[in-house]
């Protein structure tokens, strides 16, 4: 499993943040709730032969002031025949393409981006 942590800030940038989230992959499951909403889906692994479990979770709490944060959780990968995960970082690599593309998105809204990385 993987999971990073983005740290946003920005003048009005809830409705832009969970629009770009919702285009991230479009057929995901969604699940709203008070403060944020949660989007669930499978991505096929070719080098695991099986299905990864992505999870992207948006916490809009502290919207108001102007703050946002998201957390990219990747797993199943390292359950494949190989494991081949281990070497090839299948789960990284779709939160480093998750990172890359909110970076853009974040540059071209003149909103501040921090990258959490975890401890694994």
């Amino acid at each position: 499993m993987y999971s990073r942590i983005f740290h946003i800030a920005g003048n009005n940038l809830q409705q832009p943040v969970e629009t770009f989230v919702r285009k991230h992959h479009q057929q995901a499951h969604e699940s709203v709730y008070q403060h944020g909403l949660i989007r669930l889906y499978e991505d096929y692994s070719f080098l695991n032969g099986n299905n990864l479990m992505v999870c992207i979770r948006v916490d809009s709490s502290a919207a108001a002031a102007n703050k946002m944060t998201i957390e990219f959780i990747a797993g199943g990968a390292s359950d494949g025949l190989l494991a081949v995960d281990n070497m090839w970082g299948s789960e990284k690599r779709r939160a480093g393409k998750f990172n890359d593309d909110l970076a853009d998105f974040c540059k071209d809204n003149h909103f501040e981006l921090q990258v959490e990385e975890p401890h694994q």
